[in-house]
């Protein structure tokens, strides 16, 4: 178990990056355009170029720390020698030199180049000591939210100070090069205080996880991460998240200056105070903090995957409300507020990012016996840069294809307007893509097991249903599968027993392969969907179980969990989403009967789960000793089904290889058994 001290220290690497990186992201743009004079159009490609390298060369800084040897480890030292150079590279960055314009332009690309690829020196190998800090999964977490905590401490710092300190170094004169002097200073205070904190970092930390052996090919690396499908997943999600956050902070100098203008302020009755770009974005920073701190509760009740999604959705949702905000009074009110919420959302988002990556790496060396920490890591900066680069080119030509007009007395309607769309459509749209991503994202543990977590899931896939039935693809709860037979059942009186049975394609190929129980038992309504796992169970439990008022829920649970139709399989998780149902069903008066997950050798649509029956056996058994202890009457198809080998389902109850739907003859046994189950239910 790491210490605080080393927890603390481990920050502050971070906390001295991000005080650089807030403010390229958020003033550089500004300072190109408005400061040091560039065209709009040749401050878009400057940025946009320059942070492709940026982002390029991350990758080859990650091959290089994985093959770092020292006595002081493998990532550490890196902040050491690196300090320096990070502090000098920001200093000249922005001072603006007294050449012509062809002059600074090559001196912006040449500063600016060499800033970022300072930056990818020192920030690579830190990202990476993660890995080698700990090797528990859960610490890593922890460790990830001290560092974002850190990180946005220092964010605070810079984004509070750097006005202030501007004008500080400015000395009280006016006019353009006074305002390039104070620019420079406060850069040159900055940095300062960043090697302090570099060096800190380096003193207070240390490696303790010995990775295998780094491959003697750099080939072998690269060929291990592009098989590796959640790298490629959480790169994306990474990618969307620096997007949203690049696009919404790039444009809030601009629409301070330009859209709010100077002088505004906030009343809250007798008091108030200045609003300005630099409290806007410190606010920001602050609320960060707080989103930091939820990450690790919210993330071990949610599970990290589901963590991001729900806030993804969220952050869309609250983004589009920024663009009908008034200009005026209240309204500037309204905009902090919304800034709270959107900066805690992202807060929670930002650890989670760095720990996925961490376990990115853990599944690599499982899979593959690298040792490619560095390069994994680097992946994560390289779409951190990439989402920086296409982010702020994309605000700067907007801006200009808008018509925004650096430094004008006033602007026209149409570019504020592109302010107004860079605020608030633009990166919600980015939101719900990074959704769809992590939705896509195979690993983690999924830790919903209490009816808060429900609770909370089936707020979010309300929210999101839209979203969902628009991409049938990924079938996400598909709310709108039964919208019209529930209205239609909601309409007719409450039949006495009425019977819900809840599963997935077993329950939903049952009145097609065999309608007798339905034709006899018109009480009795099937709610199945094919494809879906038990957590998707829990997303539409309310709407397709409560809401119809049975008196009976049939659960027939597990085969799709198995067969990993929405990630890694986790027996705790399934069984937990188990129970789960069965608290809702008896919070509103609904008894239970269990049916127990049926027989399969094997899922063609799955072929690399080769373990199908063990896990089906081991599962069963688990929900079997529950019902059992809670007095739930339990359905044992699977006992009815399998085979005398114990191996498969039995032949006589399907027609297709590898089986897993019964035919209409196996449907027969499970009528009786489901019939015998209600029954005892009735009889309790």
């Amino acid at each position: 178990m790491a210490s605080f001290k080393e927890k603390i220290g481990y920050g502050l690497g971070d906390m001295s990056t991000s005080m650089f990186w807030k403010i390229f992201s958020f003033y550089l743009p500004i300072f190109y355009s408005d400061v040091f004079g560039l065209p709009l159009s040749a401050a878009a490609m400057l940025m946009l170029v320059t942070r492709i390298w940026d982002a390029v060369s991350d990758p080859m800084m990650g091959v290089i720390a994985d093959r770092t040897d020292t006595k002081r480890g493998k990532y550490r030292p890196w902040l050491l020698w690196m300090a320096l150079p990070f502090a000098i590279a920001g200093c000249l960055l922005f001072t603006t030199p007294g050449f012509g314009d062809t002059g600074k332009l090559v001196w912006a690309y040449v500063t600016y180049i060499l800033m970022m690829t300072v930056y990818t020196a020192v920030n690579v190998p830190y990202s990476s000591m993660l890995a080698v800090i700990t090797d528990d999964s859960d610490e890593k977490t922890v460790f990830s939210s001290y560092r974002m905590f850190f990180a946005y401490t220092g964010s605070f710092i810079a984004l509070f100070a750097w006005e202030p300190l501007c004008r500080f170094f400015e000395r009280g004169d006016a006019g353009v090069a006074a305002e390039r002097a104070g620019w420079q200073g406060a850069m040159f205070a900055l940095a300062a205080l960043c090697v302090v904190l570099f060096l800190s970092c380096y003193r207070l930390t240390r490696e303790r996880v010995t990775e295998a052996k780094a491959p003697s090919s750099v080939l072998a690396d690269f060929r291990s991460l592009l098989r590796n499908r959640p790298w490629w997943i959480l790169t994306a999600a990474a990618l969307c998240i620096n997007l949203f956050n690049t696009v919404r902070g790039g444009t809030v100098a601009y629409y301070f200056k330009y859209y709010i203008g100077e002088g505004a302020s906030i009343n809250l009755g007798s008091f108030s105070f200045l609003f300005f770009a630099g409290l806007f974005l410190a606010v920001g920073e602050v609320c960060n903090m707080i989103g930091v701190a939820c990450a690790v509760p919210v993330s071990k009740r949610l599970g990290k995957r589901m963590t991001m999604i729900v806030c993804s959705v969220a952050l869309a949702v609250f983004s589009i409300m920024f663009f009908y905000i008034p200009n005026h009074g209240r309204g500037f009110l309204v905009m902090l507020e919304l800034q709270i919420v959107i900066s805690v959302l992202t807060g929670i988002i930002s650890p989670l990012i760095w720990s996925m990556y961490a376990d990115v790496a853990d599944y690599a060396s499982a899979k593959d016996g690298t040792a490619s920490t560095g390069l994994i890591f680097s992946s994560g900066s390289m779409a951190q840069k990439f989402g920086g680069a296409l982010a702020g080119w994309g605000l700067i030509m907007l801006l200009d294809v808008f018509g925004l007009v650096p430094n004008a007395a006033s602007q026209t309607s149409t570019a504020l307007y592109g302010l107004q769309l860079a605020m608030s459509w633009i990166p919600a749209a980015v939101a719900l893509l990074m959704a769809f991503v992590v939705f896509c994202y195979p690993l983690g543990r999924k830790k919903v097991s209490s009816a808060v977590s429900v609770a909370a899931l089936i707020v979010f896939a309300i929210c999101a249903a839209p979203a969902a039935q628009a991409e049938d693809a990924i079938k996400f709860a598909n709310f709108g599968r039964y919208a019209g037979a529930n209205a239609e059942l909601a309409a007719q009186p409450v039949p006495q027993g009425r019977v819900v049975l809840m599963g997935n394609s077993i329950t939903d190929f049952w009145p097609k392969r065999a309608p007798h129980l339905f034709e006899s038992h018109p009480e009795i309504v099937g709610r199945g969907i094919a494809g879906q796992t038990s957590w998707q169970f829990l997303l539409r439990f309310r709407s397709d179980v409560v809401d119809l008022h049975p008196e009976i829920v049939v659960i027939n649970y597990g085969t799709n969990d198995i067969a990993q139709n929405s990630g890694v399989y986790d027996e705790d998780a399934t069984f937990g989403n188990v129970r789960s149902m069965v608290d809702i069903a008896r919070a509103n008066g609904i008894r239970v009967v269990l049916a127990s997950c049926l027989p399969a050798e094997g899922f063609s649509w799955r072929p690399e789960v080769t373990d199908a029956m063990a896990k089906i056996c081991s599962l069963n058994k688990r929900v079997r000793a529950y019902a059992e202890a809670e007095g739930i009457p339990y359905a044992d198809y699977f006992g009815a089904l399998v085979n005398a080998e114990g191996t498969a389902m039995d032949a006589e109850y399907a027609d297709e290889r590898p089986a897993v739907h019964p035919n209409a003859a196996g449907y027969a046994v499970m009528e009786r058994i489901l019939l015998d189950a209600i029954a005892r239910v009735k009889a309790m």
